[in-house]
């Protein structure tokens, strides 16, 4: 179980940068680019959509239902964006596996994540 939901986070995360890199992305620095429009967790899609009009202290929401939704906030910087998508991509792909993460585990996976991803644009992105 936890061999597919590591394999999970890799998919979803890694998916979206390799295909920036295969394209010639000329970008070193992720943090100047938005989030994916879209990311696949498991069999399912979820749009991601980043809106002004959260609830002031919201950042981001993961809807599990119909439609697959990440909601993210605009008013936010964006080191704190993809914070945020990293920690509701994390949400979904709890929900998607049945691997009950609760906030605090979450909290700390999104962490490793954003560490992880910014080794590997870095480093697929070098000339």
């Amino acid at each position: 179980m936890m061999r597919a939901f590591i394999t999970a986070l890799l998919v979803v995360f890694l998916t979206d940068v390799a295909v920036r890199c295969a394209w010639g992305a000329e970008t070193k620095n992720l943090w100047n680019e938005e989030p994916p429009s879209r990311v696949l967790v498991g069999n399912n899609e979820y749009r991601v959509v980043l809106s002004p009009h959260l609830v002031s202290n919201i950042m981001g929401v993961c809807h599990f239902g119909a439609p697959k939704v990440i909601l993210l906030s605009t008013n936010q910087n964006p080191q704190e964006l993809w914070q945020t998508f990293f920690h509701e991509a994390l949400h979904a792909i709890s929900d998607e596996f049945e691997t009950p993460l609760d906030h605090k585990q979450i909290g700390k996976l999104e962490v490793a994540m954003e560490q992880l991803m910014f080794q590997l644009h870095a480093q697929w992105t070098k000339k």
